[in-house]
């Protein structure tokens, strides 16, 4: 561990001082809600149940066809692997036997914990092997709770974030003509959520090996794919508290 760097006494006094007055300086603003750590998490509580209904999802399934990123849908914070989750029950559980679901529930659901495969080109999909495809990862996530790193049909590998697209725009197609199609076009999505390059995380991550609770010189690329790949799992918090102003 590297020793931290100590600060002065008479700069951590002024450092003191410094945040005294700005606490007084905001307590006087009467719009301003001054909360402490411990209510944090009751103003950012998830409901009981996250649910959506046929409308919802079809707009889920249109946001998600052309963007690997998280929603958020009705005041509902989905990320990528529940929405993914949630695209292949639709398709498997409901679509292809002809039943609109009056809702389906959303899942807490990880990312991958192996390398999640990616196509890098333009394929198109038949109906029936998409279907075959979106049984396989159902039984894996429902084993696991998370999102397979590829599915394999015929030969052919799929990564998570074609399986999204796929998903998407059978469900989107759907929402237009009640009805799925015979077969969708996929390879446009990226292989890891937005949030990875919306946040820089790749860079971020690399940088925190200079924190000085670490020993020197430590590094771990075990510790940075595991960290990217959960992002799938990002998802922004939903500010509830009533009476208070949230700030961004």
């Amino acid at each position: 561990m590297q020793p931290p760097i100590l600060r002065r006494r008479e700069a951590y006094k002024e450092s003191l001082r410094v945040f005294q007055r700005f606490l007084s300086h905001i307590l006087e603003y009467p719009e301003v809600s001054i909360v402490t750590f411990r209510e944090v998490p009751s103003l950012y509580r998830e409901p009981k149940e996250r649910t959506l209904n046929l409308d919802q999802i079809f707009r889920l399934a249109r946001n998600a066809a052309s963007s690997n990123d998280w929603q958020i849908v009705d005041g509902k914070s989905i990320s990528p692997a529940e929405v993914l989750r949630l695209l292949i029950e639709c398709v498997a559980k409901y679509l292809c036997r002809g039943v609109e679901p009056s809702f389906i529930p959303v899942h807490p659901t990880l990312g991958p914990t192996s390398k999640p495969f990616k196509l890098h080109v333009r394929k198109r999909v038949k109906m029936a092997d998409l279907l075959q495809l979106c049984h396989q990862a159902i039984e894996f996530v429902e084993n696991h709770d998370r999102i397979p790193p590829a599915i394999t049909v015929k030969s052919v590998t799929f990564g998570p974030s074609d399986l999204l697209e796929a998903t998407a725009k059978a469900v989107a197609y759907y929402s237009r003509y009640r009805r799925l199609p015979a077969n969708v076009e996929i390879g446009g999505n990226w292989d890891l959520p937005m949030v990875v390059q919306r946040w820089n995380l790749i860079d971020r991550i690399k940088s925190q090996w200079s924190w000085t609770i670490l020993p020197e010189g430590f590094a771990s690329r075990r510790i940075e794919e595991l960290t990217i790949w959960q992002a799938w799992t990002v998802r922004p918090a939903i500010f509830g508290g009533k009476g208070l102003h949230a700030r961004s």
